[in-house]
């Protein structure tokens, strides 16, 4: 999935979360899809599991605050480019950078900032 389709996918609501390993049972994860998304959603066409931890360049990292590093950082990496870039990531987040509810935040932004261009 691109990201353009995958920003576009967040800015209609239909969230698919994913996790790093397949889910136990096919009703425990559709019991938890409702529970994050609401019912009434659709299933979804196509997804792609990441798995950062075997991956040998990442090794399932997340940022950190390197001494000397500050907030704008953070907040300088989410900035668009020319208002047809945009950027997710926990490491986008100044408040919870380096968790996975940094991450989502990071998305539901960017999907925001990506809905304004047509407002």
């Amino acid at each position: 999935m691109h990201r353009r389709q995958f920003l576009k996918t967040l800015a209609f609501s239909t969230l698919v979360m994913s996790a790093c390993s397949p889910p136990r049972s096919p009703s425990t994860s559709t019991g938890q899809r409702v529970l994050l998304i609401g019912a009434g959603i659709p299933q979804p066409e196509a997804w792609q599991i990441t798995r950062w931890s075997a991956d040998p360049f990442a090794r399932g990292s997340y940022s950190f605050n390197a001494l000397g590093a500050t907030p704008e950082m953070r907040d300088h990496l989410a900035q668009p480019v020319d208002g047809r870039l945009f950027f997710a990531g926990e490491a986008t987040n100044r408040q919870y950078f380096g968790t996975v509810h940094g991450a989502y935040l990071s998305g539901v932004r960017a999907a925001k900032e990506l809905l304004a261009i047509g407002t």
